[in-house]
């Protein structure tokens, strides 16, 4: 049942340290071991989690041919791997709670580091739905890692824009 807000009660009564690990876990899980997309053409068959896509892309030059080399190249892995980069600085800082004084710095610390991977997930979706070489070497359906990310993401951001009247956590 929705409380105030829109977010289900359940929800909100959690503790948003607990939401941002939980987020921030998935997020990670997906990145690591779930697929992110599946190959097209000449790579039909193949899976690429996040690293391996990250690989894929540096590599071969395959989402974004009309910039290759030079530092430009380095773009989508990088954009790639500041997904996990922002999940676990997110999960350091809800993970920090007990330690803290100021609990609602470090959940609106929570929330940005949630709203910065979500960001960077969606650059990466639609690079990879819409870019230049989208359909080419890749399928353009989202693979389950891709939506893990996103459902972790939004975790995350949920638990930093809770109510600071909301943190459940012992002091």
């Amino acid at each position: 049942m929705p409380g105030p807000g829109g977010i289900p009660r359940r929800v909100r009564s959690a503790s948003w340290p607990a939401l941002a690990v939980a987020g921030n876990g998935l997020v990670l899980f997906a990145f690591v071991r779930l697929p992110w997309a599946s190959g097209a053409g000449v790579l039909k068959g193949r899976d690429f989690t996040g690293p391996a896509l990250a690989r894929l892309a540096r590599n071969l030059d395959l989402l974004l041919p009309a910039i290759t080399g030079g530092p430009a190249a380095w773009l989508f892995p990088l954009l790639l791997y500041g997904v996990p980069v922002a999940a676990v600085a997110g999960a350091l800082l809800a993970l920090a709670r007990p330690w803290s004084r100021d609990a609602a710095l470090l959940q609106r610390g929570t929330g940005l580091a949630g709203l910065i991977a979500l960001l960077l997930v969606a650059l990466v979706a639609g690079t990879l739905l819409a870019g230049p070489a989208a359909g080419a070497y890749l399928s353009q359906r989202p693979g389950i890692g891709l939506l893990a990310a996103l459902g972790g993401t939004g975790l995350a951001l949920l638990s930093g824009i809770q109510k600071p009247g909301d943190d459940t956590a012992p002091r």
